[in-house]
């Protein structure tokens, strides 16, 4: 049996499908999150228009131009996209600039596993996010934050009275030896 709710007679009358931020929900488009939100009324939930769901029926769908009017609605926030929370991207933002203070710090273990399971997603999806977000791999940000530790090693002990090998430069910097710097990122 199919549950059916009403929809509010406000903004029946206007036709969802000629507004132009249908095309917006329509496209998923992220850049529109915060400015306006939809409701559909046969599944009796409120979305963010970059909403992962399938596209409703715009005869089932109202478009508010505030939270508190799809709240308003009766309807249920979407569980996959979290309307009434943060957006997906500032979720991922702060779980990859969590992992990147990890990683500068050497703290823990700094596997794509381990960081994984510190930022609580599985492995792959870790992956694909921190790529997303940062351009790079997390081994890549590893082995780069690496290379600045060796460097700013080195430079410091280029002064004549603080002259340090190699060898004693790298190990701060999170290598084993200076041709081989570990990485497991």
């Amino acid at each position: 049996m199919t549950k059916h709710f009403p929809i509010s007679t406000a903004h029946a009358c206007e036709p969802v499908a000629n507004d132009p931020r249908w095309a917006r929900v329509v496209a998923r488009d992220r850049s529109v999150d915060g400015k306006f939100w939809y409701s559909v009324a046969t599944t009796g939930i409120y979305c963010r228009p970059s909403c992962p769901s399938r596209a409703a029926n715009p005869k089932n769908v109202q478009i508010h131009t505030t939270l508190a009017q799809a709240r308003a609605t009766g309807f249920r926030p979407c569980k996959r996209c979290n309307p009434d929370g943060p957006s997906a991207e500032q979720e991922y933002a702060s779980i990859v600039a969590h992992a990147c203070r990890r990683i500068e710090l050497g703290d823990g273990e700094l596997s794509l596993a381990g960081l994984a399971r510190g930022s609580g997603l599985s492995a792959g999806h870790f992956h694909r996010i921190f790529k997303t977000v940062t351009g790079v791999t997390p081994k890549h940000y590893a082995s780069a934050r690496r290379a600045a530790r060796l460097r700013e090693g080195l430079s410091r002990s280029n002064t004549p009275s603080r002259r340090r090998s190699m060898m004693q430069a790298s190990i701060p910097a999170g290598g084993s030896t200076p041709s081989r710097p570990t990485c497991s990122a």
